[in-house]
């Protein structure tokens, strides 16, 4: 875990941890914005510019699927910006209810979150 109280701009926070990792030599790194409930324009490029900033290889938007429909709807706004890699979906039970929603709207993976739990422990 990286943290530096010190620096408010998220851009060189993200960058600061990319460069520990990789000195450190981690071979993945996950960079957690703060939850977004809401699309909020200023927060929105706050996120843009952490992505062009340190050029992920990989995007996935966690949602909380007890939203319902607006899981769907603020997924398709952040992936309008990010254009990310597939979307995790916190809850199990309400994940199987929305799982073809998301897949059709956004044509990209949806995983519950335990999916992703195994995919982080196989690195």
């Amino acid at each position: 875990i990286y943290e530096d109280r010190e620096e408010k701009n998220p851009v060189k926070i993200a960058q600061a941890a990319l460069e520990v990792a990789k000195k450190d030599k981690h071979d993945l790194v996950i960079i957690d914005t703060a939850g977004r409930l809401a699309i909020d324009e200023v927060l929105m490029n706050e996120i843009k510019a952490i992505h062009q900033a340190i050029k992920p290889s990989e995007t996935l938007f966690v949602v909380d699927s007890m939203t319902g429909q607006d899981a769907v709807n603020t997924a398709k706004a952040f992936n309008d910006i990010l254009n990310f890699d597939g979307v995790v979906l916190n809850e199990p039970l309400q994940s199987a209810l929305l799982f073809s929603r998301p897949r059709y709207v956004l044509q990209l993976p949806v995983y519950p979150l335990a999916k992703l739990a195994c995919l982080l422990g196989t690195r």
